[in-house]
């Protein structure tokens, strides 16, 4: 699953977090992975990593500093979506 960072920055990340629980905790399918994309915005990065997220997209100036502090929270960042298959 892939968030649009629209949606991220109305919702919140927390929304995406809970349903994530919700889909990953009633599925016996393959593993559920929630990449929440953040576009450009630390503010909304920041509070991904904050609320428990372990995949963050993130595409702003400030990529650096900001997968320093994801990488001290166990997080994965990327700069771009990743690859996924519609189903």
């Amino acid at each position: 699953m892939v968030s649009k960072p629209e949606s991220t920055l109305l919702c919140g990340p927390r929304y995406y977090i809970e349903m994530y629980n919700l889909i990953s905790s009633s599925t016996d399918y393959e593993k559920v992975i929630l990449w929440i994309n953040c576009g450009e915005s630390e503010g909304l990065a920041l509070a991904a990593i904050r609320d428990g997220a372990k995949h963050i997209i993130f595409y702003g100036k400030n990529f650096n500093s900001i997968n320093e502090i994801a990488i001290e929270a166990g997080v994965q960042l990327l700069n771009k979506p990743p690859d996924t298959e519609d189903i």
